[in-house]
């Protein structure tokens, strides 16, 4: 009896790596009201959780999820599907942002501690990032190509993944 409490408490310490949890960020920019084959961002990113495996749970729970991982993505930005895949499996808590070339850094989506999605959910709701925010929290920063490569192996070409 006492190994299996030991093995239980051992197991609380170390976050499941896999997260099976998403929300929509509702973006307050224009963006948000964009439309694409009829469907709006929100409704879309709903979509590609579900497809992914993903249970969708809204913005307000966070609070009640102490130390579940979980993806968040803003209704900004639409998604390849492989970097929801690729985000839904991984270790670290990331910011995502959507291109790292740009002069102004679009923070757009994280996967991470419930916790640390509610600190950082302004940036995700603005987009607006204010570079060093993220590593205070000991969140690390990542592009789409970070986590996703270019090459698609199931299509049999070069396909770099998009936000």
């Amino acid at each position: 009896m006492p190994e299996s409490s030991t093995h239980e408490s051992s197991n609380e310490t170390q976050p499941d790596a896999e997260c099976t949890r998403a929300t929509v960020v509702e973006s307050t920019g224009q963006a948000a009201r964009a439309r694409v084959f009829g469907l709006d961002s929100r409704e879309r990113l709903q979509r590609s959780f579900a497809s992914s495996g993903l249970q969708s749970i809204e913005s307000t729970e966070l609070q009640n999820l102490t130390g579940e991982r979980l993806i968040a993505l803003s209704t900004s930005h639409f998604y390849d599907g492989r970097l929801i895949a690729a985000l839904a499996n991984h270790e670290d808590d990331v910011l995502l942002l959507a291109d790292a070339s740009e002069a102004t850094q679009a923070a757009v989506g994280m996967v991470g501690d419930a916790s640390q999605v509610e600190r950082l959910m302004t940036a995700l709701q603005t987009g607006v990032y204010r570079e060093g925010s993220a590593e205070a929290a000991g969140v690390r920063i990542v592009c789409p190509t970070d986590l996703v490569p270019a090459y698609d192996s199931k299509l049999r070409k070069h396909a770099p993944p998009f936000v």
